[in-house]
């Protein structure tokens, strides 16, 4: 799972790329560090990249705000786009 490759983050967004094939999870640890995960179709994380210091307290807004869960947006999503894949 593309959490794992950052212990203790929160899921920010995912991004379908390639047709599904490929996906980008941005994922944030709790001092505000943003990553940007590259995950193939398999679930396996084939890209990490840290976007510096200059993006955690952007992050940090993004994450005090959130309304929902991953897990309670990804529930949502897929019972809109019931032909959708999760990367998770």
């Amino acid at each position: 799972m593309a959490m794992d490759a950052v212990k203790g983050s929160e899921v920010l967004s995912v991004q379908s790329d390639n047709g599904g094939r490929l996906w980008e999870v941005q994922l944030a640890e709790p001092d505000g560090a943003e990553w940007l995960l590259e995950v193939d179709d398999s679930g396996k994380v084939s890209g990490v990249k840290d976007t510096g210091q200059g993006e955690k307290a952007r992050v940090m807004g993004i994450s005090k705000d959130a309304r929902l869960s991953f897990d309670d947006a990804s529930a949502k999503v897929s019972s809109a786009v019931p032909t959708g894949r999760s990367p998770t």
